[in-house]
């Protein structure tokens, strides 16, 4: 007999809204009770779980705010290009400065190829030729600036042959990707010459020709050797600046025509009518030229007594873009070359004159009046600046009247009566009717 309470027929299992929410809840811990169900209205939320939920969020804990120092901020750009300038003042020592601030910092040096393009090369730096070997890998493909010898005063260590030859052994691989070579020495050491460029005299070798080349200087004033260079095989298409004292070089016509600046000081066997041709020859080939100083040491010249006028080269050179001329005098007295020379160059252009006396001395040189006249300054002399020995204040005063054009005259280390100075010559004016045109400014 079957019992009452049996079923009659089995009930399907559902799950209940009340089971669902408790087993979300488990499953799902995170997420706010909701009466609503899955698909409920997110706006009935109770008010309860929205300022749980709310509050949760809040306490999380927030990273600090980094500090970004303004530094950080220049651009990349502009940083290389403050690093290149500071490069400038210290080549040796900046670049490895700053390449070790930071990471950043260190980024930006070794990205920016000019930044260790110059190679300072002196004797205290013999053991670190690894070190410039690094700076010439660092460099790519930028052009070079090299740098060697003991500098024009001597401040720098002692340098020998053989050092010498280490240094150029090193950038001789390197030399059609120079853009200056200054070398410079203020002892007396033989071979010095030789060591130094005979890797870059060959004639024959397209390997010695420097095509990025703009600006020579080679300096030594106590060379005895009379030995003649030809520097790059000749091949120098781009040299605008070149200055020489103490070394005769090769004047190759496709390689001194383009020359924009020259500071010539002349020493060695020749003088007299001799060496003035030698420098007309110079300038004939160079007569692009914009600058020109020019300086005959009294070592090896005679000093103005009775001008020879016989013997005087007759052919006369034209330098028709020369603005600027320094004359420089070491000695107690005008050189005759000086005076040979100078009424033999057209200057059409010229408008400043320099004429330098390092000496300084408290007395014009003798025959300085007879160089004047010699010399006709060109009356389109804009400024002008005499030193030393250069200056009388007996001729001033006429020299003033005959440049109308004369807008600055600065005179230094001179003596000159005060007065008399200040009522002849500053008082000069030029007139246009009854306008007063311009008036002198004078610096003593």
């Amino acid at each position: 007999m079957p019992g009452t309470l049996k079923r009659s027929q089995v009930r399907e299992l559902t799950l209940t809204r009340s089971s669902s929410n408790f087993l979300r809840s488990k499953l799902i811990p995170h997420e706010p009770f909701n009466d609503d169900g899955m698909h409920g209205d997110k706006r009935c939320e109770h008010p309860s779980n929205r300022a749980f939920r709310d509050t949760r969020r809040i306490s999380r804990p927030r990273k600090p705010p980094r500090y970004t120092h303004p530094i950080q901020t220049v651009p990349s750009e502009l940083l290389a290009l403050i690093f290149i300038i500071g490069s400038s003042l210290d080549p040796i020592t900046f670049p490895i400065t700053v390449s070790h601030v930071c990471g950043a910092w260190r980024d930006v040096a070794l990205r920016s190829p000019p930044l260790w393009r110059r190679l300072t090369l002196t004797s205290n730096t013999r053991y670190h030729l690894d070190m410039w070997r690094e700076r010439i890998f660092r460099a790519k493909a930028c052009s070079l600036d090299i740098e060697i010898g003991t500098g024009r005063d001597g401040r720098r260590p002692y340098m020998g042959a053989n050092a010498v030859q280490w240094y150029m052994h090193l950038v001789f691989p390197t030399i059609s990707r120079w853009r200056s070579l200054h070398i410079s020495f203020a002892h007396s050491t033989p071979f010095l010459w030789n060591a130094a460029l005979s890797g870059c005299c060959s004639n024959v070798s397209p390997y010695v020709h420097a095509p990025m080349i703009e600006d020579i200087s080679l300096i030594y004033p106590a060379n005895d050797d009379t030995k003649e260079f030809t520097l790059f095989g000749g091949v120098a298409p781009r040299l605008r600046s070149l200055t020489i004292d103490g070394i005769r070089l090769s004047w190759i016509p496709h390689m001194m025509c383009n020359l924009t600046f020259l500071d010539y000081t002349h020493r060695g066997p020749a003088s007299g009518d001799h060496a003035v041709s030698i420098v007309l020859d110079m300038l004939e080939i160079s007569s692009r030229l914009e600058e020109l100083r020019i300086s005959f040491p009294s070592r090896h010249s005679q000093n103005l007594r009775g001008f020879p006028t016989s013997e005087r080269p007759h052919r006369r050179v034209a330098l028709p873009r020369l603005t600027k001329l320094h004359l420089r005098i070491e000695g107690p007295g005008i050189p005759s070359e000086l005076l040979m020379l100078l009424p033999l160059l057209s200057l059409p252009r010229l408008s400043s004159l320099h004429m330098h006396d390092p000496i300084r001395s408290s007395h014009p040189f003798i025959h300085l009046g007879s160089f004047l006249k010699a010399f006709r300054l060109p009356t389109q002399l804009h400024f002008m600046m005499m030193e030393g020995g250069w200056v009388d204040h007996r001729i001033l005063p006429s020299l003033l009247r005959s440049l109308k054009n004369l807008g600055r005259l600065v005179v230094c280390g001179a003596r000159i009566p005060s007065p008399y100075y200040l009522g002849r010559a500053f008082a000069i004016s030029r007139r246009a009717g009854d306008v007063i045109v311009d008036r002198r400014d004078v610096i003593y």
